[in-house]
């Protein structure tokens, strides 16, 4: 019916007890958690503005630098000679 077992029994080394020491490194570990979080979500945010602010200082943005990607690659893979490169890379930049 009664627990019979004294109150303090989970306490006997009193901050050294085992239910003591783990609330503690549970508090720890919420903590740090939340602190990782924050970080992430900050660091995140600050390069996504830097990529939104990069993307709005070019003409056309994105579009503009993924035809100049698209160009790179064919003049890599040598689909096209370097007078042709030279050509659409200078339209391109107009």
């Amino acid at each position: 019916m009664y627990n019979r077992m004294p109150h303090n029994m989970g306490r006997r080394f009193g901050f050294f007890s085992s239910n003591t020491m783990l609330n503690w490194l549970i508090l720890i570990l919420i903590v740090g958690l939340i602190i990782f979080a924050v970080y992430n979500i900050v660091q995140n945010n600050k390069d996504k503005g830097e990529k939104i602010n990069h993307y709005q200082e070019s003409d056309y943005g994105p579009e503009k630098n993924k035809a100049l990607d698209i160009l790179d690659e064919r003049y890599a893979k040598g689909e096209i000679d370097e007078d042709e490169y030279l050509r659409r890379k200078r339209t391109l930049n107009e």
